[in-house]
């Protein structure tokens, strides 16, 4: 999993706190995922991460739309971001 805070500000947690987060709060109830996470980071924009640059280079856009402005924290705003 690739914790960030870029999509609706679903992650504002820092990286100590995102696996309680998911154990205690959402989804709760004592969850602990079964796969690895990452450190938290950014998707899209400045300073987005490596992996995601490579992805989005690779792979052709999805659609000419963004989606809601008003839910979407990053710039600039490109067309292969990942929504």
């Amino acid at each position: 999993g690739f914790p960030c805070n870029q999509f609706g500000k679903q992650e504002p947690g820092k990286n100590s706190e995102i696996l309680s987060g998911l154990k205690y709060v959402r989804p709760g109830g004592g969850f602990v995922p079964n796969f690895q996470l990452f450190e938290k980071g950014d998707v899209n924009g400045e300073k987005e991460q490596k992996v995601f640059t490579f992805l989005k280079n690779s792979c052709p856009p999805t659609s000419d739309l963004l989606g809601s402005l008003n839910q979407l924290f990053w710039e600039p705003m490109k067309v292969h971001d990942i929504r």
